[in-house]
């Protein structure tokens, strides 16, 4: 899938990547969630009404979908996202939870 070069984004935030946009682009275009981390992204995002969640939640939608299938798989996912994101015991019990 190619982004349409006919979808601009004004007034973007000066700290946003080329890549940060394209993938914004894809997610106008395609009407898609995106995942990002990035607190500019995300904001941004959402003003364009581009639907996004964050690294911790696409791995449990992945679990939950059996996309990542065992347990152990996924806990071994959470631990080394923990190694370069803060996550919050509270966000950590969310993840955990069935």
């Amino acid at each position: 899938m190619q982004p349409s070069k006919e979808i601009t984004l004004e007034s973007t935030p000066i700290s946003l990547s080329l890549a940060d946009l394209s993938l914004m682009r894809l997610g106008l275009e395609f009407k898609i969630p995106i995942a990002s981390d990035d607190k500019t992204l995300r904001q941004f995002a959402k003003k364009l009404g581009i639907s996004i969640t964050r690294s911790l939640g696409l791995l449990k939608s992945l679990y939950k979908n059996k996309i990542i299938k065992t347990r152990e798989e996924y806990i071994s996912f959470l631990d080394s996202l923990q190694k370069d994101i803060y996550i919050s015991d509270e966000l950590m019990k969310w993840a955990l939870e069935e």
